[in-house]
């Protein structure tokens, strides 16, 4: 039994020495806890959610109705034109518009008979809690003018607002449907696999002293290093690929344009491809490098939209969440799929993932050390 208690401590006494192991042992856990729980039911389970308002009847009874609706703490009321409100939704900015149609008023001011005060509701496909949410909020605030006037029980069937719920994707020439929603962040997964797979080959060679014979064999290190990166380029393509040929021609997904697709999958190869360089840095053993590359990967994930849809997030972690090469690989495969960017719209995602990618892969290089780390 001594014997077993000896090798037990000394283990874990190897264990706290090596302290990324010792890390992702006993503080990573509580990193993700703490991150899913703030997404989940953190401080900001309360945060209003953003609606683009239009006003078209300019009414009294509107007015007031925009007035409740400003004041509701479950929204952030912001004022736009039908286009701009139209074009924040389809960009996937906020979740929803509403449009106040005209003859709203004159609805309003009748306690009863006739048609309902009408509104239009433009909702993203892609966010249908949100929007459920909203439709909800929309018939409370609306049923506020007549509290009081029904016996209880007896307004169940009562409608006090008429929402023409419209899908901003169906008004394009492909609407989206479920797959094209997912495929971009099955994509996106892909995509992670091949990172975290090349950055811990680098290290496993560098570690083994491959790296240092193949310099010795009068290969460049530049040339090793862009071989490397080249490799990981091509993988990582075939990957995305074969994914959208299955979601072509067995689920029905058509892109809204194939250059533009093109281009937002070589900008997103790109930007995993530098930071494949990056994390190859990171760990000195393969089993660290391991360790520390799927952590970074998972955190980037789950702030860019790759588990959790980056819209479920309270306001600061959408903020963070544009430091996350996965939420601008996911904005520009849904522009390029379903959302219908246009090539100007394509330009800030595509060179953010661009310019990122260059940068990290020659903090990469600068850091890179060529010795075996046995």
């Amino acid at each position: 039994m001594d014997k077993i208690l000896t090798l037990a401590l000394k283990d874990l006494r190897l264990l706290v020495r090596d302290r990324a192991g010792f890390f992702f042992t006993c503080f990573f856990p509580l990193i993700i806890a703490v991150l899913f729980g703030t997404i989940f039911g953190g401080g900001e389970h309360t945060s209003a959610i953003p609606l683009l308002l239009v006003d078209e009847d300019g009414s009294r009874g509107s007015r007031a109705f925009v007035d409740t609706l400003t004041a509701a703490p479950e929204l952030k009321v912001l004022t736009a034109t039908r286009e701009q409100a139209m074009a924040s939704v389809r960009r996937g900015k906020v979740a929803a518009y509403v449009v106040i149609k005209p003859g709203f008023g004159e609805a309003a001011s009748r306690a009863w008979g006739g048609a309902a005060p009408a509104v239009e509701l433009g909702a993203d496909p892609a966010r249908r809690a949100d929007v459920g949410m909203i439709e909800g909020l929309l018939m409370k605030y609306a049923a506020k003018r007549f509290q009081g006037m029904f016996p209880a029980g007896q307004a169940s069937s009562f409608e006090p607002i008429a929402i023409e719920r419209v899908d901003v994707a169906v008004m394009h020439i492909w609407p989206a449907s479920a797959y094209a929603i997912t495929f971009p962040q099955g994509i996106i997964w892909g995509f992670i696999g091949v990172t975290a797979a090349f950055g811990i080959s680098i290290v496993s060679e560098r570690a083994r002293g491959t790296l240092l014979r193949l310099q010795v064999a009068s290969i460049g290190r530049w040339q090793i290093l862009a071989g490397k990166a080249l490799a990981c380029f091509l993988a990582a393509l075939s990957v995305s690929i074969g994914l959208l040929a299955l979601a072509y021609f067995a689920f029905g997904v058509r892109p809204g344009s194939w250059p533009l697709l093109a281009l937002a999958v070589v900008s997103s190869v790109l930007s995993f491809v530098g930071l494949m360089m990056l994390l190859s840095v990171l760990g000195r053993t393969a089993e660290a490098a391991s360790g520390i590359g799927w952590a970074v990967l998972l955190v980037l994930s789950m702030l860019g939209g790759g588990m959790v849809p980056y819209f479920f997030m309270p306001s600061w972690m959408s903020k963070i969440s544009s430091f996350s090469t996965v939420k601008w690989s996911v904005m520009a495969m849904e522009g390029a799929i379903w959302r219908h960017y246009s090539f100007g719209e394509m330009l800030l995602p595509c060179g953010i993932l661009v310019g990122s990618g260059i940068v990290l892969f020659a903090i990469g290089v600068r850091a890179f050390a060529w010795a075996s780390t046995k």
